[in-house]
């Protein structure tokens, strides 16, 4: 290994995801790039997985694990990017969600793409999969600042555990926040984004599927899906809001046909919303063909994206 390689905090929070995480940990320890810390920390898990953890992860000089009483996730990732905070030899923080698996050679295109195109801030295309890792959906990511703006307009631009970033941009201010302190279910990972793109990071990521999120009905996400969905709608209204786009065309170049019109949906409703201007609305659906248009109705109704807007 080269001295000259960036170290990696690698940053996995866990809260009763059982072996999942040994899964997660392992796909980390098994990555072709070795220049890495894992900081592993329980939130308050039930004390049988806190022991069989301990037990575990304790022997390995690459792991930091640690225990705290159960503070929700936000609370929890701000903790562990202190931790690589205080750590001065960290370079680049990465997170990894302790249900998802990451691909051997992650670390390796994310280091030689943020070091290549001198990048704050790198994600990767991802699959989701089931509890026994069957895959069922393909999901692109941004490959710069451009696609990134536009995949927020329609959902979260990356599977968080995916991304990776320069330990510098924290000083910037940016950090998982609480937007309503009576609420601990939030987007934290959507205002973590947000919070990146107000702030200028540059973006980008490595055009290959390199992780795989676990779709299961014990996440975070799936027990509070109700109230996980309203305060993510609520955060999405704001982003439209505070960043109104001025160019309606979009160059559709590298996207995903699908997403792009989703994004066409999303900027038709955003007229009808705020600027109510009739001739650059059928100025735009102009340019699709018959069966587009019919996708776009489509998408409307199926996805009911307007209570993006409304809701």
């Amino acid at each position: 290994m080269k001295k000259s390689q960036p170290l990696i905090g690698v940053c996995i929070p866990t809260y009763n995801d059982g072996s999942y995480l040994f899964e997660a940990v392992q796909s980390i320890l098994n990555q072709t790039y070795k220049n890495f810390i894992i900081y592993i920390l329980n939130d308050g898990s039930e004390f049988k997985w806190h022991i069989l953890y301990k037990k575990n992860f304790s022997n390995n000089k690459k792991i930091i694990y640690l225990y705290q009483k159960n503070s929700g996730i936000i609370k929890t990732r701000r903790r562990l990017l202190d931790l690589c905070v205080k750590n001065k030899k960290i370079n680049f923080i990465a997170q990894m969600d302790a249900d998802d698996v990451s691909h051997p050679k992650r670390f390796q295109y994310q280091v030689n793409l943020i070091l290549k195109n001198n990048l704050d801030f790198v994600g990767c295309h991802f699959k989701r999969m089931n509890e026994k890792r069957k895959i069922f959906e393909e999901n692109f990511a941004p490959l710069n600042n451009e696609h990134f703006y536009l995949h927020l307009l329609t959902g979260s631009p990356f599977a968080h555990g995916s991304i990776m970033f320069r330990k510098e941009i924290l000083y910037k201010g940016i950090n998982y926040i609480l937007c309503n302190k009576k609420s601990f279910i939030e987007p934290e990972d959507y205002n973590f984004y947000i919070k990146c793109y107000e702030k200028n990071v540059s973006f980008g990521s490595v055009n290959r599927f390199l992780y795989f999120h676990r779709y299961h009905k014990k996440s975070f996400s799936m027990v509070h899906k109700n109230l996980y969905n309203k305060s993510f709608t609520k955060a999405r209204s704001s982003f439209f809001k505070n960043n109104k786009p001025n160019n309606f065309l979009l160059n559709k170049k590298y996207l995903p046909h699908n997403i792009y019109l989703k994004i066409i949906l999303l900027k038709i409703i955003f007229l009808l919303k705020f600027d109510i201007n009739y001739k650059v609305i059928f100025h735009i659906l102009s340019k699709f063909k018959i069966s587009d248009l019919f996708k776009i109705i489509k998408f409307f109704f199926e996805r009911k994206i307007n209570k993006i807007i409304y809701g």
